[in-house]
Formats: structure tokens, C-alpha cells, sequence
């Protein structure tokens, strides 16, 4: 019941009961309760006159210590002396205690009914899209997958924000033109990279929502949803068509998604004077990334303290790409020259840092710190075209694969290509010696004045 203020009625002498009730305003508050003045209106009649100007007649009474208003009719339609009448009706039955003015509000049936509408409603609106794509993203992160906040806040964006109305309806009752729409509006504005993964995080919520019926280690919030289709499982994301100009464009200058070709010997070498001579924060984690074998940075900048083992010189990076419950633990030991920038860094929780290891890095920072050394090095001629990180880890791999070093050792140094049935069920040797020895060939690539490399056996420790 709205909140309400008692007080007399405006009673004017000479006034008909008819302009009286009409004179009266709409209130500041919510509504406001007028008593009538009149001889025969009996105790706890009342008009109602809400803000928004309509004006009702009332009966307030007690039952059970708790006062109560019931409605008997809106004014003009009902007369102040047919309210009266009503109102005294009502009383004489209000005597008898067995007597319910309002039995749909207190009788049982009624109130199970409405709980159980209730209840439909909550679960009607738990099950939709949204609900779907969040608890989706729930389901990531118990997963523990890094990417959970990136795919949330994509979904947020394109679909939530963009489709307020898709985002709320019930997840079963969409198809597939709806999710052409919202791909669609990516594709038209030349997003089409966005376009892919917004199709793809739609499409494994579906799979993960059809999935949740039979597997029990689901997260409750996916456990709810019933989806026996998945409307966006053909959905295919089409590019637009480049005009002749842009093909022409392409073939002359390469595409842009084209990967660029590794650095050369001696442009590596050259990288790797310049980020040891920047004595910064900066040139201590590039001279990190770079001797450790070009690791991926998003791994790179969640190394803490206690990743590493300060007794054997290694660092274990935690890999959580391809399709694993668990992150699976990657070691590399480290050379003198690794562990003299990583005391450079600062020591801290966290080990790559710009801040002493206070703060942990950013994976955009680090890329930014790359390409402001290619710009440099690009401008002094040094290199013919702009690199990336990505081009260090690639330019990593293709000089150690000139060097010698087997394809094996090569993947397990850079963390790729282990899924197989020989590294999970077969191979349980952690080819830390061969790793060691490709960082340490590296590290002399890195510091011969010439391409040729004479390997030379490792002296045994004493």
C-alpha cells in the first residue's frame, strides 16, 4: 500500500459534497486519505486521492492488529452516498470474525498460486540469454580460464548493451536470425575478428548450456538450463568482399594478418644490444622474454615469486591454451644472464614488473615495449620492416631450428604442439637438460660477432 497521510476532508460551507471532491488537488506524496465529515459516513470511510489525480473510496479497518484498506469504488463512478452504503455493508460483515473482506489476498490457494507465478517468472527470466552467456562465463572461471573477464565484457558490450531486448528473452526460444543480427551488426561495421569470437562465445554457451543436463561438475547457474539446440551452431561469420583495389592493395604490399617473416641473425643480434643497453625496466624484461626463448607474454607477466625456484635457477610458466581442466606447469630453467635481468626487474611478488615488482606487467605493455625498440630500430635501418613479440618468439624458434636444436626440444622450450598421445601417456622425460642447453646456444648466437657457431660440450658441474 502506497504511503498516506489521514486528515479531514476540506468541508466548506455552502459547498456541495460534488465540488468539493472535485476542488480537491492531487498531493506532493504518494496519495492522501480524506475522511468524510459527512453524518452518515460512519467510522473509516475514506477518499483516496492518489498523485497522479485519481481519487478512490476506502475502507480501513483492523483484523488481527494490523489495519488494513480495502477498495469499494472509484469517484465520480461511485456516489459518496452510495460509498456509504458500501462502507456500512461491509462493517456490519467485518463483525463476524469468520469473515474475510479480502480473501483472495489471505486465502491459502491464492497464495500458492502467486508463489507459484512467482517462482515461474524468476525462472523464466533466469533462463535467458544473458543468464545463459553469464553463467557461461562463470563456468570459465571456475575453470580457472584467463580469458573469462575479456569474453564477458565482449558479450556485455555486443550483446547486452547492443540487443537489450535478445539479451533478456528466454535462451530456448531464440533461432538463428537472431544471432545473424547480432553478428551481423559487427560484420557491417568491419569487425569482423569481433564478429568471430562474439559467434563463438554464443556458440560453446549453447554447447556448454546442452552439455550441463548430463555433466554434474557443471556450475549450478548452467545446471539450470534445459537446451536441447543449438540455433547458432550454423552461423557462419561472411566477410565482406574486398573491391580490386584492395586485392590489388594486398598483393603488392602483403596482408596485414600475413605474419611477418623472422628477424635475421644479425638483426636479432642487434635487437638484443639494444634492449641490453636500456638499462630500464623495460630492457630488463625484453632481455627476460628473450632469454628464457620467447615466451607468450600473457604467461610471461603472471610470473610471481612463487614461480620461482631460486636453488635450480628455474621458472615454471603455467599454460593454460587448448582444451585442459588444468593449467599445465612449464618449466625453464634459466641461464646467468636471465637471472641478472630478472634481479634487475626489482624483487617483489611479482617478477615481471615496471614497478619493482610491485604491480604485475601488463601483456599490452610488454607488446608496447617491443614495438617502440622496432620503431627505433626501423628508423636507424637496422631491420627492413616493423616486428611484433610475436615475431621474437617466431624468430626464437627458426634461429635455434638453424642452430641444430630438434623440432622436440624446440616445442617443449616454447610450450606448443604437446598434446599428443606420446608427450601425455608415453614421454615423461621434462627435457630440462635440452632445454638449458638450446637457451644457452642461443645466448651464444646472441653474442657471436658472425652466423657461425661452433658447438662445444658443456663442462660437467664439480
Amino acid at each position: 500500500m502506497p504511503k498516506t497521510i489521514l486528515t479531514d476532508s476540506p468541508v466548506r460551507k455552502g459547498d456541495t459534497e460534488k465540488t468539493r471532491i472535485k476542488d480537491i488537488q492531487p498531493p506532493d506524496v504518494s496519495a492522501v486519505l480524506y475522511g468524510d465529515a459527512h453524518p452518515d459516513a460512519g467510522r473509516g470511510l475514506y477518499l483516496k486521492v492518489e498523485k497522479s489525480g485519481k481519487k478512490t473510496w476506502v475502507l480501513a479497518y483492523y483484523r488481527g492488529g494490523r489495519r488494513h484498506v480495502k477498495k469499494l469504488g472509484d469517484w465520480p463512478h461511485m456516489k459518496p452516498a452510495e460509498a456509504r452504503i458500501k462502507a456500512g455493508t461491509e462493517r456490519d460483515a467485518l463483525k463476524n470474525k469468520d469473515y474475510d473482506p479480502i480473501p483472495e489476498r489471505w486465502s491459502v490457494a491464492k497464495q500458492k498460486e502467486r508463489k507459484a507465478k512467482e517462482a515461474e517468472r524468476m525462472a523464466k527470466n533466469e533462463l535467458t540469454l544473458g543468464g545463459l552467456l553469464l553463467a557461461y562465463v562463470e563456468q570459465l572461471k571456475h575453470d580457472g580460464k584467463y580469458s573469462a573477464k575479456a569474453v564477458e565484457n565482449s558479450l556485455r558490450k555486443h550483446v547486452e548493451r547492443a540487443f537489450p531486448d535478445k539479451w533478456k528473452a528466454p535462451a530456448d526460444d531464440l533461432v538463428m536470425s537472431d544471432f545473424k543480427e547480432i553478428v551481423g551488426k559487427l560484420t557491417k561495421a568491419g569487425l569482423h575478428r569481433e564478429a568471430a569470437k562474439v559467434r563463438a562465445y554464443l556458440r560453446a554457451a549453447y554447447v556448454a548450456g546442452i552439455d550441463a543436463e548430463r555433466d554434474a561438475s557443471v556450475v549450478p547457474a548452467l545446471q539450470k538450463f534445459k537446451l536441447s539446440t543449438n540455433p547458432v551452431r550454423d552461423l557462419k561469420v561472411i566477410k565482406k568482399r574486398k573491391t580490386r583495389r584492395a586485392e590489388r592493395k594486398d598483393q603488392e604490399e602483403g596482408t596485414r594478418k600475413q605474419l611477418r617473416k623472422p628477424l635475421t641473425l644479425p638483426e636479432l643480434r642487434l635487437y638484443y644490444q639494444r634492449i641490453k643497453a636500456m638499462q630500464s625496466p623495460e630492457g630488463y624484461v625484453l632481455t627476460f622474454h628473450l632469454l628464457t626463448g620467447g615466451q607468450r607474454m600473457e604467461q610471461l607477466r603472471r610470473l610471481t615469486i612463487h614461480d620461482l625456484d631460486t636453488d635450480e635457477d628455474v621458472v615454471t610458466f603455467y599454460d593454460p591454451k587448448g582444451r585442459r581442466d588444468e593449467e599445465r606447469p612449464h618449466k625453464i630453467p634459466l641461464i646467468p644472464e636471465a637471472v641478472e635481468a630478472l634481479e634487475a626487474i626489482g624483487q617483489g611478488p611479482n617478477l615481471i614488473s615496471f614497478d619493482g615488482g610491485k604491480t604485475q606487467a601488463v601483456a599490452w605493455d610488454i607488446s608496447r615495449a617491443v614495438k617502440a625498440v622496432s620503431a627505433a630500430m626501423l628508423a636507424a635501418d637496422e631491420v627492413t620492416e616493423p616486428f611484433t613479440g610475436k615475431t621474437i618468439r617466431s624468430t626464437v624458434e627458426t634461429r635455434l631450428a638453424a642452430a641444430g636444436v630438434d623440432i622436440i626440444t624446440r616445442a617443449y622450450l616454447q610450450s606448443h604442439g604437446l598434446g599428443g598421445v606420446q608427450a601425455t601417456s608415453y614421454d615423461f622425460h621434462d627435457y630440462m637438460p635440452e632445454k638449458l642447453a638450446a637457451l644457452e646456444k642461443l645466448h651464444d648466437l646472441l653474442n657471436a660477432e658472425t652466423g657461425d657457431v661452433v658447438p662445444m660440450k658443456r663442462r660437467a658441474k664439480q
